[in-house]
């Protein structure tokens, strides 16, 4: 299945969802329905969160996370927060709700940002991160569901790694069906005739597009673990994207990389 172009400005502004953190330093956590987050680690400068040092509540502004739009500041109040919960994850985790929704990015849920951002030699930070640069990213989150006992019609998150102002280089979807939680990805693929230099159209024409692929459908009732694996190349097609599910290769497809470069110019 593919989408036009305009998915990238418009995906999931009806309905929102859940992110991890164009070069990389964070991870941007949008939501639907609910559902709870813990922990997330990146290399080569490490860290690892849980929670449970936080305070319950609005997760903005506590350990360099920014959420403005569930302290109300945004373009919406979301139902995003640090809760307390007794089931499936124990312990403080990141609830996500979509129960109310804004075509907004920037007062979005941001987890707190690297010291060492990742990305192509040539990629903008647009002065949100920095450190030395490195030519990987990778991101690991544990989510439930918080009703796990049955679906959840209409929910659905989504995950994204990004530079920390929703300029996002990959992409995974949770959706709620009949038969469980589907993981859901898209990457952009560039093809003939390619594009060679920066906004040239043969790069963003009729036959290059986002396009999905469905990679696994959960159990609602468990835990699981999402790994990003982002490796950056630099010039065309070439960055790779990995995503593990509970150990286990899922996919490897390509990066946004040629959407901007190509359709943005950037």
């Amino acid at each position: 299945m593919t989408l036009p172009r305009s998915f990238i400005r418009s995906m999931g502004r009806s309905r929102r969802r859940l992110l991890p953190i164009v070069a990389l330093a964070a991870v941007i956590f949008t939501a639907a329905g609910a559902g709870l987050f813990n922990g997330s680690s990146a290399t080569a400068d490490t860290g690892t969160i849980n929670f449970n040092s936080y305070s319950l509540g609005s997760i903005h502004g506590q350990d360099g996370w920014s959420s403005l739009g569930s302290t109300g500041g945004g373009c919406a109040t979301y139902d995003h927060a640090v809760v307390q919960q007794q089931f499936i994850i124990l312990g403080n985790a990141l609830r996500l709700s979509n129960a109310v929704t804004s075509g907004c990015f920037s007062d979005q849920t941001f987890s707190r940002s690297l010291v060492d951002e990742a990305g192509e030699t040539s990629a903008v930070n647009n002065g949100m991160s920095g450190g030395t640069r490195q030519n990987r990213f990778e991101s690991e989150f544990t989510f439930a569901s918080v009703v796990p006992s049955a679906q959840q019609p209409g929910l659905f998150v989504s995950i994204s790694p990004d530079r920390g102002d929703g300029a996002r280089m990959s992409y995974l979807g949770f959706e709620d069906q009949a038969d469980g939680i589907h993981v859901l990805f898209y990457d952009y693929q560039d093809h003939s005739p390619f594009g060679t230099i920066l906004g040239d159209a043969a790069g963003c024409g009729a036959e290059d597009n986002f396009v999905l692929t469905d990679i696994a459908t959960l159990n609602r009732s468990l835990a699981h673990t999402i790994k990003f694996d982002m490796g950056f190349v630099d010039g065309s097609r070439n960055d790779t994207v990995s995503v593990y599910i509970n150990g286990n290769l899922e996919i490897t497809g390509t990066s946004w990389e040629d959407y901007y470069r190509y359709c943005e110019g950037n």
